[in-house]
């Protein structure tokens, strides 16, 4: 019974109840500060994930072999160049 009073007290007459800065009605620090931890809750997902990405491109830059033009261009042998015929004795 005791806490149904406690609580109907607070219904009827919201001034004695102090409300949360979430709800608007805190402290302009206990505001601010919420909003801050919401904006870098929100921001952090998405740094480590754009970080993390980074780092594998970054990686693959780095030890992938140098990209090509295209096909390499097959040049024909001169005289001096071609193997000599083994003759089968």
């Amino acid at each position: 019974m005791r806490s149904f009073s406690l609580v109907a007290v607070f219904v009827l007459f919201p001034d004695l109840a102090h409300a949360c800065a979430v709800c608007g009605f805190g402290a302009d620090e206990s505001r601010a500060a919420y909003i801050g931890t919401t904006v870098l809750l929100s921001v952090l997902p998405l740094s480590v994930i754009g970080g993390i990405v980074f780092y594998v491109w970054r990686h693959h830059e780095r030890t992938a072999p140098a990209a090509s033009t295209g096909p390499k261009a097959v040049t024909p042998l001169r005289g001096e160049d071609r193997p000599r015929a083994v003759r089968a004795s």
